[in-house]
């Protein structure tokens, strides 16, 4: 049975490090999304400013979410995670073996409990 696994990350590097793992365990990349926060990519520049992380980054985490919740799902906290810079990673799995895996991945790339999060 079709599922999806998502992981919220508090940084980009983490989320990009999540998706090289499920890269190296051949998780199919058409089925791996992600939504980053952008910043302007000065290589040059000692210290990054921090993310911008307007409104299309929000409707778009809405429409990220919307088959998955439903159109009218709360997407602060996910925002909340982009605007410190962070990112959302979704991967389509077929089974609940792969889903597991992806959990895996995600966990050991520093996902966060978006769960707990918002419930302090």
């Amino acid at each position: 049975m079709r599922q999806i696994v998502v992981g919220t990350f508090d940084q980009q590097d983490s989320a990009r490090a999540a998706i090289a793992a499920l890269a190296n365990d051949r998780f199919d990349p058409r089925r791996v999304h992600a939504i980053e926060t952008r910043t302007p990519a000065l290589d040059d520049e000692p210290e990054p400013p921090p993310p911008i992380v307007d409104d299309s980054v929000v409707d778009h985490l809405r429409n990220f979410f919307a088959g998955l919740f439903g159109v009218g799902h709360d997407v602060t906290a996910y925002a909340a995670a982009m605007r410190r810079g962070g990112a959302v990673v979704r991967v389509d799995v077929d089974d609940q073996p792969q889903a597991v895996r992806a959990e895996l991945a995600f966990v050991k790339a520093g996902a966060i409990d978006i769960t707990r999060r918002t419930s302090h």
